[in-house]
């Protein structure tokens, strides 16, 4: 074969390893249930009912009867503030499956939440938001193949939660209903060495045989 041919077939056979990035998010929406975030307890949030992940990627969306968890460690910063009535935070690393997604088939997504997650909130009545970033520890893979994703996946994912119904005790409790929250990571696709490979010795037979007419 000539270095031009093997040339083409290297590049060809490098663009079968070639996959997409996926944002894959878990959707969570509002059941009354509580959270609560304070100095000393950092931020968490009670089981709160998961309906769906979406491929934002492709915009396939499965629907799921699972639940969500998520908790911080101890806030780093719990700033209470007077007109305006609002409260500013900041949080340290959560502990292991301090982010956990379960339905009836086991864990679907679990992680740790890092440093320096924040919350805005005001009270009393009033709303907040919560964002954070957690280390990915694992994925199902049943799951990521149902989308054509997978096993691989990015070790760091993000969280985002809406609250309201705002309420701040005396002691520095601050506690609020879950509005909804969405826990996203990125994977890749699974790559069809198959097609590319049928289409690289096309294209090589292709370059070879116009070279011959030369």
């Amino acid at each position: 074969m000539t270095k031009k041919g093997s040339a083409l077939l290297f590049l060809v056979l490098a663009m079968a390893t070639i996959a997409r990035a996926d944002l894959i998010t878990f959707s969570a929406v509002g059941s009354g249930g509580s959270l609560l975030a304070c100095q000393g307890c950092g931020f968490s949030i009670q089981p709160q009912p998961v309906v769906s992940v979406t491929d934002v990627t492709t915009g396939q969306t499965i629907s799921l009867s699972g639940q969500a968890t998520s908790s911080t460690g101890p806030a780093s910063q719990f700033l209470i503030s007077v007109s305006p009535d609002i409260v500013i935070a900041q949080f340290t690393a959560g502990g292991f499956n301090s982010v956990h997604i379960t339905d009836g088939s086991g864990t679907l997504l679990s992680g740790v939440m890092e440093d320096n997650s924040g919350m805005l909130a005001t009270y009393p009545g009033g709303t907040g938001s919560f964002h954070g970033h957690f280390q990915v520890t694992s994925v199902s893979p049943t799951l990521l193949a149902m989308f054509g994703l997978g096993p691989q996946f990015d070790p760091r994912g993000s969280e985002g939660i809406a609250f309201g119904s705002d309420g701040l005790s005396g002691t520095g409790v601050l506690t609020g209903t879950f509005g909804g929250g969405s826990f996203t990571i990125t994977t890749t696709a699974v790559p069809e060495p198959a097609t590319m490979g049928l289409l690289g010795v096309g294209l090589l037979g292709t370059a070879l045989k116009l070279r011959g007419k030369r």
